[in-house]
């Protein structure tokens, strides 16, 4: 398949998915040009038979060129329950939070602003540490936006694609 031409590659996926169900998950779209490419755009063929596409984007012109039916749905800041359950898990698993971290915990949810990437990510890293190093979580809850990029490279690429894509007068603010 890798010496095929993208008309064939195209070509073959719609035969596959034709009379299937299926679901298709496209993520971080940037322009509306991607879905508007009318060759992309009649890959997936409507058999109403339940199949669905996704698409996410930062973009809301994006996802009003590519919504063939409502509704859109906009994402929106954790609050502090959820944001705090949604720490708890990335950290702990299955298991709860212990009392001599739940203050110090509390702390870093609330910096993290109920933005779930920020959350992942420091809930990422603290989950690496032994549970015992209350004072690296306290270090952690004082300079959050220093251990998110210098100790995961993840976040930084992420961050960098967001930057990147803002427009000129705004990059400053970023940063």
């Amino acid at each position: 398949m890798h010496n095929e031409s993208i008309e064939k590659l195209l070509e073959l996926l719609y035969k596959t998915l034709k009379g299937r169900r299926y679901l298709i998950v496209i993520d971080d779209v940037w322009d509306t040009e991607f879905w508007d490419n009318a060759r992309l755009k009649f890959v997936f063929p409507n058999d109403n038979n339940g199949s669905r596409i996704m698409l996410t984007t930062r973009e809301e012109k994006v996802a009003f060129s590519a919504n063939s039916c409502p509704p859109i749905h906009r994402m929106h800041f954790l609050d502090d329950v959820d944001s705090w359950k949604l720490f708890c898990e990335k950290v702990f698993g299955e298991d709860c939070c212990p009392p001599e971290l739940e203050e110090i915990g509390m702390k870093i949810v609330q910096h993290c602003k109920g933005l779930p990437l920020a959350i992942v990510v420091i809930g990422g890293l603290l989950s690496k540490l032994p549970r015992t190093q209350h004072e690296e979580w306290r270090n952690v809850a004082k300079n959050l936006s220093s251990v998110i990029t210098s100790k995961d490279e993840r976040y930084s690429k992420i961050m960098s694609l967001s930057y990147n894509n803002l427009p000129h007068h705004l990059k400053g603010c970023f940063l």
